[in-house]
């Protein structure tokens, strides 16, 4: 079976993540990291597995899982937001519930099989967006910095600043590969 560019690419974003989340366990010890992170991979491996009969099923389930965790992560975190008025941290949170209706709206756009309408798809590309851009300026941050320490320690927060905007990554290039029809 040979694979296609869409799946080739899926493939490579689970291969980063799962390894990212792999070493990241065994650097603190604990299988947690692994269980959390199970939403992340089963989100892409449902983009890689596209022609799969539960493809689409399972990233609606990704999406949701995902969904849930934000909303029980945001009610610990919702009182301080409101004791602590802070516009910079008010506008991260606005960036993470765009990704997250993005989410929802992908999802919902591959569970019913509309990745061919154009206003749909730029819509979702608009929720995603500001979510890479704010972690490509933070990386743009990290690497104003002098780089000092050994070299596995700088990867590893390279490639954590690539987990933390692979799922929003994931949907922008599936969703238009998709509606280009590129295979």
């Amino acid at each position: 079976m040979t694979l296609t560019k869409r799946q080739w690419i899926m493939f490579t974003l689970f291969i980063i993540e799962l390894s990212y989340v792999l070493f990241t366990s065994a650097l603190v010890g604990s299988l947690l990291v692994i269980s959390s992170s199970l939403s992340t991979l089963l989100f892409l491996g449902a983009l890689y597995l596209e022609h799969n009969y539960n493809s689409k099923r399972m990233l609606l389930l990704a999406g949701v899982w995902l969904i849930v965790n934000m909303i029980f992560s945001m009610i610990q975190v919702f009182p301080v937001l409101i004791s602590n008025f802070n516009t910079d941290l008010m506008f991260d949170v606005a960036v993470v519930i765009l990704l997250y209706v993005g989410i929802y709206k992908f999802s919902m756009m591959y569970y019913q099989g509309n990745l061919y309408r154009r206003n749909e798809n730029i819509l979702v590309s608009i929720l995603v967006i500001p979510t890479i851009l704010m972690v490509g300026y933070q990386l743009y941050l990290y690497l104003k910095l002098p780089l000092i320490g050994n070299p596995l320690e700088i990867t590893y927060v390279f490639i954590g600043f690539i987990s933390k905007m692979i799922i929003p990554l994931a949907i922008l290039t599936y969703t238009w590969l998709r509606h280009k029809n590129i295979e």
